[in-house]
């Protein structure tokens, strides 16, 4: 999950710019959706945004709450 962490991570600083990943929600929030993906489980959050954004670059089943 860290390895793939990194790996996205890396991708929404190169399409939004570095300054996205400095922020620790971002990248803990990334550890859950790949935690999640990993298990095939549906991640319930009210965290539009981050997760949308998470989501264009690893398949997530998401459910807004």
């Amino acid at each position: 999950d860290w390895i793939e962490t990194g790996k996205i991570l890396n991708s929404i600083g190169k399409k939004y710019g570095f300054e996205q990943i400095g922020k620790g929600r971002i990248t803990n929030d990334t550890l859950i959706a790949t935690s999640t993906a990993r298990e095939c489980l549906t991640l319930e959050t009210s965290n539009v945004k981050d997760f949308e954004r998470i989501g264009a670059f690893r398949v997530i089943k998401l459910k807004m709450i």
